[in-house]
């Protein structure tokens, strides 16, 4: 499955046709098994100067899934003839443990970084590269869910410099499935539980937010403002609020809300961050002031570009990385590409690999190959 961005093809899915996908490598890699994503998973090898990506397979929560997904990591071992030397993995404490099984050095490689070298991968950069990976959900190395992130990645280092301002995810995983889950965790950040109770389905959500996990998460931002739009109130399949508020945001808009750089402080710990707030709260004056939703969503998605652009500016790096599964947006990915290109910046986006999880598995075994190159 493909589309067009920007006059360039996107893969989104490595299905028949598109895979075993063959990628060239910058230098050669040692042996090395990647497992992929929980999500979406497709496997993949490298050896020498070559990456061998598997078809996408499906979620891994599924039985038959997980027997195809282990059956499929061995034929891809066995096509080349490949004895993996190490196990190149999500950094999920869960991913990690199926990763320990194989007997074998394993790579746990965090979420958005694999996002951001799979691109680096395909369009062969070393870095200094500014990665902007934003998707639903992915394990953060502090414990909670990341999904909005500025990485700066460079050889084989890397650090998250900034990310979208967190809010609370009522119910956890559900929330991806409930879009007015993730508006009540919005609303409840933005207003505090008394001043939301009246804007959200169900007041016991607020309630949970006091303990639910946090989220730095575009997609679920991306989300709320649907369910806050009255555009979708389930997800039937994955992306559909995603899909229905970019399908809503056809008017064209003369300027967008308003996303606030933070500057961090590195030396006392604290990320910058893209703060939602200011347009959140533009957002609900025009829907109380009866704005058609359609100039409502191209605000929101406006605001958004032009918050990533003065992030990326902020940041001070030329080249920039699109990716992750928000990217699938063509409004989103072609809009952000040509006004950061308009800024002065090289702009890379994936186009052999798909954005979101089916390409992890590119991106694992990218960040291994440079770990092992210096021990």
């Amino acid at each position: 499955m493909a589309q067009v961005v920007n006059g360039a093809p996107m893969l989104l899915r490595l299905g028949r046709g598109y895979a075993p996908l063959a990628v060239d490598l910058a230098a050669a890699a040692p042996p090395i098994l990647a497992l992929g994503g929980h999500l979406k998973n497709a496997p993949g090898v490298a050896l020498g100067r070559i990456a061998l990506l598997g078809p996408q397979l499906g979620d891994l929560d599924h039985p038959g899934t997980l027997a195809a997904h282990r059956d499929l990591a061995a034929e891809l071992c066995r096509l080349p003839r490949v004895q993996p030397q190490a196990v190149a993995c999500d950094a999920h404490p869960d991913d990690v443990a199926d990763a320990q099984a194989h007997g074998l050095p394993v790579v746990a490689v965090q979420h958005h970084l694999a996002h951001v070298a799979a691109a680096m991968a395909e369009h062969r950069l070393s870095g200094p590269v500014l990665g902007i990976a934003w998707d639903g959900a992915g394990y953060g190395s502090d414990g909670t869910i990341w999904g909005g992130e500025f990485l700066l990645v460079d050889a084989a280092a890397w650090r998250r410099v900034a990310r979208l301002r967190r809010f609370r995810l009522p119910g956890g995983d559900a929330a991806a499935r409930e879009p007015p889950r993730a508006a009540a965790g919005v609303l409840a950040e933005l207003l505090g539980g008394e001043a939301a109770a009246p804007l959200v389905d169900d007041v016991r959500w607020l309630a949970l937010c006091r303990t639910a996990p946090q989220t730095s998460s575009a997609g679920r931002l991306i989300d709320a403002v649907a369910a806050l739009l009255g555009l979708c109130r389930r997800n039937s399949f994955e992306g559909e609020a995603a899909m229905a508020l970019e399908h809503c945001a056809g008017s064209a808009a003369s300027h967008g809300y308003r996303f606030a750089v933070v500057p961090g402080d590195q030396a006392e710990g604290h990320l910058a961050e893209l703060d939602w707030a200011p347009a959140l709260g533009a957002l609900l004056a025009d829907r109380a002031a009866g704005v058609a939703n359609g100039l409502i969503a191209a605000r929101f998605y406006r605001g958004l570009i032009d918050g990533a652009v003065a992030m990326a500016r902020h940041a001070g790096v030329a080249d920039v990385v699109l990716t992750g599964g928000c990217f699938q947006s063509p409004l989103l990915a072609g809009t952000l590409q040509t006004a950061l290109a308009a800024r002065g910046h090289r702009v890379h986006v994936p186009q052999r690999v798909p954005p979101g999880d089916g390409g992890l598995a590119l991106g694992q075994l990218e960040w291994a190959r440079r770990c092992m190159a210096i021990g």
